[in-house]
């Protein structure tokens, strides 16, 4: 089944409250193209003498060597059931390519098909473990949700009794999704191709939020210093810089982290996203206050509704683009030129009406 390098206990316990369990949206901020476009071999792991590998080089890049050793101890010692699929699967018999033991973020598929984003999991008895299906849930939630992939799963005993319809079921998900190639196709049609991120289809940041109806109060977004975009979308201006936070923060552990509220500390990564709705330039940074293993390990910063967020902003107001903060609480009972203003983030989720927001303007949050 899904194999995992387990980086953090607290990992596992923030997973089990985040997308799945929580009212919300996920919204997608289109990426801006960089100015200039990167130097040679910058935006990932790609490796100069081979721009092939560029293509399916999905792991996350702080983990990638460790990522690829297991996947290739993996591949040395399959189960019976994963060597009996192979030999089906392999050199493309189903007419699609399809490889064994392949990393995406933190995981490793047992075998993956990246052109339609299909993952599919052969599992062992271990997998009928009550607390082995919690975790099984959890990455296929996070793999569906955060990378896009669909997770199909089948069982040891399925393949050696019923190879022949095991194949049918995978080739019919096979043919029944959309290439990345053809949806690639479709968003060129209606952006202009970005700069950075060449080859591996890097054209958005997936953010889940409880709270969208804020949407019109995001001035930044901060990604976690571990996120797998980070190096795929820093510029070279800002890649020294961005190298030195991430081996810096890579020294405090999750829990530090999350119980250090006092310590303010990140890095511009140069590059911008689209707000969807006004279309505005939002600059993107890392900062180590936000988790990879929480939500999409992005959060779109509204900094007059979120205490983090709001210290984030004011620390380094004015640097790199960092833009005001917005407001767009009022309270009913003030004149409108007053409100709520900048001395503090107003987090409540009662007693507000929203303000500089569009079409959600006059509503309360319930609204």
């Amino acid at each position: 089944g899904l194999d995992t390098i387990d980086w953090s206990e607290s990992i596992k316990e923030s997973q089990r409250n985040w997308i799945g369990k929580s009212v919300g949206a996920m919204v997608s901020f289109v990426l801006k193209p960089h100015p200039q476009p990167l130097s040679k071999g910058e935006g990932g792991l790609q490796n100069p003498s081979d721009s092939s590998n560029f293509a399916y080089m999905t792991a996350n890049p702080l983990y990638a060597k460790e990522l690829v050793a297991h996947a290739r101890a993996n591949r040395k010692d399959p189960t019976e059931a994963e060597d009996v699929l192979w030999q089906e699967l392999r050199n493309s018999s189903l007419g699609f390519k399809i490889r064994r033991q392949h990393y995406v973020g933190n995981f490793i598929a047992d075998f993956i098909c990246l052109d339609k984003k299909l993952i599919i999991e052969i599992d062992g008895e271990y997998h009928n473990d009550f607390e082995q299906k919690e975790k099984d849930d959890e990455r296929t939630l996070i793999l569906e949700q955060k990378y896009l992939f669909k997770v199909i799963r089948f069982k040891n005993e399925e393949v050696l009794n019923d190879l022949k319809n095991v194949l049918s079921k995978i080739k019919n998900e096979l043919i029944r999704r959309v290439s990345s190639k053809e949806s690639n196709s479709e968003k060129d049609s209606v952006s202009a191709p970005l700069s950075f991120g060449e080859g591996l289809g890097v054209r958005s940041i997936d953010v889940f939020t409880t709270r969208p109806d804020t949407i019109f109060g995001v001035t930044f977004m901060t990604l976690a210093p571990e996120h797998e975009l980070v190096s795929q979308i820093t510029t070279s201006e800002q890649k020294a810089a961005v190298e030195a936070y991430i081996a810096k923060t890579a020294k405090r552990s999750e829990r530090e982290r999350m119980a250090d509220v006092k310590t303010i500390s990140g890095v511009f990564t140069g590059a911008y996203a689209e707000h969807p709705f006004t279309k505005e330039p939002i600059p993107v940074w890392i900062g180590d206050y936000v988790l990879a293993g929480y939500g999409t390990g992005a959060v779109m910063a509204v900094p007059c509704g979120d205490e983090r967020d709001y210290a984030f902003a004011n620390f380094f107001k004015g640097q790199n683009g960092m833009p005001a903060i917005k407001n767009i609480f009022a309270i009913p009972s003030s004149p409108p030129s007053e409100g709520l203003g900048e001395v503090e983030a107003f987090i409540s989720k009662e007693n507000f009406v929203l303000q500089n927001s569009d079409f959600l303007n006059g509503l309360g949050y319930k609204e």
